[in-house]
């Protein structure tokens, strides 16, 4: 999920860019990602989709002048409390060799807290803890959580068209024990000679690197974007269901911006967040 999260906001952020006026921006695009099964797999699935893209630049909820949505709890001039989220597609089990005969992975979505510090105007640290919920629209339960801090650096630049580039360096994720046994752990009733029984245990998950190059040519805005995660020094790494230290996804995709509104968007420097609000009433 998180490729596909990427994909829509990347998407929203081109098309922002010669359109800072507008409050809000509708447009449409058509992708395709393609992404490890679950962390730490040996196997990939690929996607091809159409989707909405959506441009909002409000005093409190921003989707995306950045990366992603984001609303603004605390907020002064260098750094930020925020509430954000991402997540990871669901699975079919019979799609993976490794998990063959194992329970459905359900989609995993991912909800908190994040503070960012803005060392200057092209780069951001992102340090946030986040709740996993994990469902199969069956059912809906806390997983666990999730925490990961990363660097982002972003610089524009004007060749054939306006360009934005991305690099985003994950430095430290972490998860609980409850979050690293839907993909590590192997029970007593699903081992086979070839999958050992394995406990999972909470600790280091790995560290990732992102790059995304986008161009923006009138309303149409054509981007290309890749991944690579290190899970080498997982602390599940011993588990069966690890089967790959390094896993690449990517994506590409264009967009067509079709309406936006006459209102003006709030400056990013006038935004500021809820509990700023109502500190400022008393």
């Amino acid at each position: 999920m998180k490729y596909l999260i990427i994909l829509i906001f990347m998407c929203n952020y081109v098309l922002a860019q010669e359109n800072t006026e507008a409050l809000w921006e509708l447009g449409v695009g058509f992708g395709y990602v393609h992404f490890e099964h679950y962390p730490a797999a040996d196997q990939y699935a690929s996607l091809a989709l159409p989707f909405p893209t959506f441009q909002y630049r409000g005093e409190i909820l921003r989707a995306d002048d950045r990366e992603g949505t984001r609303a603004y709890l605390l907020k002064n001039n260098v750094w930020s409390l925020e509430f954000s989220g991402g997540g990871v597609f669901a699975l079919d089990a019979s799609d993976n060799e490794a998990r063959r005969d194992m329970p459905n992975l359900p989609w995993m979505i991912h909800l908190g807290p994040q503070v960012v510090g803005e060392f200057s105007d092209n780069m951001e640290l992102r340090v946030g803890f986040f709740q996993a919920v994990s469902t199969d629209f069956s059912y809906t339960k806390t997983n666990g959580g999730v925490l990961d801090s990363k660097l982002m650096y972003q610089w524009d630049s004007e060749f054939i068209g306006k360009r934005n580039h991305t690099f985003i360096a994950s430095i430290l994720r972490f998860a609980t024990k409850d979050y690293l046994e839907t993909y590590f752990q192997v029970p007593h009733q699903y081992v086979t000679p070839s999958r050992p029984y394995f406990e999972a245990k909470n600790g280091f998950l790995g560290h990732e690197i992102q790059f995304f190059h986008a161009i923006k040519f009138g309303r149409t805005a054509v981007y290309a974007g890749a991944s690579m995660t290190d899970y080498s020094a997982s602390v599940n790494r011993g588990s069966p269901l690890h089967k790959s230290n390094m896993t690449v996804g990517y994506l590409v995709g264009i967009t067509y911006l079709l309406h936006q509104s006459q209102r003006n968007s709030v400056p990013l420097q006038s935004t500021e967040g809820i509990i700023n609000k109502q500190r400022d009433k008393h």
